[in-house]
């Protein structure tokens, strides 16, 4: 991705998909997934709730997503996935930290949410499609 300053920021739609631990009852993980039409690459940005460090990765092809998002969040724990509509994120996926998408998440940009569910991989890639295929031009 490119070092050089960004481009007048732009609006695109988020995904977050938080894990709820089944026993504890306890969320542990939140992840939150964009698709960054310029390089053509999802852009991953992930913190566990008992852990100060926050986690960045690229990826290219739906598939390849999801088999990450299936391993590193609990398959039998319960995934509770939102989509949001946030403004005025840059358009260099670099500049896009954890901390910024956290700070948008409010109900004011959420689109829809589906809390609590069985994981289904049907679901999942139904939800990072829409994040390929559904952006701004910039």
């Amino acid at each position: 991705m490119s070092s050089t300053p960004s481009t007048p920021p732009t609006d695109c739609l988020v995904l977050r998909i938080d894990e709820m631990d089944v026993d504890t009852k306890k969320y542990d993980i939140a992840m939150y997934v964009l698709y960054d039409s310029n390089n053509e690459t999802f852009v991953i940005r992930g913190k566990r709730e008992n852990d100060w460090t926050t986690h960045s990765y690229y990826c290219e092809s739906v598939k390849d997503l999801s088999s990450f998002l299936s391993t590193v969040i609990c398959k039998q724990n319960l995934w509770s996935y939102t989509l949001y509509t946030m403004n005025n994120l840059s358009d260099n996926s670099d500049e896009i930290s954890f901390g910024t998408l956290d700070r948008k998440a409010t109900k004011e940009h959420e689109f829809c949410g589906y809390d609590n569910l069985a994981y289904s991989s049907k679901t999942l890639r139904r939800m990072l499609n829409i994040l390929r295929n559904v952006y701004n031009y910039y």
